[in-house]
């Protein structure tokens, strides 16, 4: 594996809080976050973000794990609006 553990812990905990707020915002229904999973996995291997694929770059899956995160921080939000 040719990504740093401190990035991959980072891109775990990232995916796992977004599984657990889709999975939330869908009731407790797990499909939803099957699809993102698999729609993540797919760009991840279309696009050849893993280091391994793209010649030992991290700026993508840099990128990738950055996005992740502001959209989840957006996805907080917007529920804490919702809720007021």
């Amino acid at each position: 594996m040719d990504i740093s553990y401190f990035a991959f812990l980072f891109g775990c905990i990232v995916e796992s809080y977004g599984y657990y707020l889709i999975t939330k915002a869908a009731k407790g229904n797990v499909v939803p976050a099957c699809i993102w999973h698999f729609s993540g996995n797919l760009f991840f291997n279309l696009y050849r973000i893993n280091p391994e694929w793209n010649g030992g770059s991290m700026i993508p899956y840099w990128i990738v794990n950055g996005i992740y995160l502001m959209y989840f921080l957006a996805f907080i939000l917007y529920q804490r609006t919702e809720k007021e």
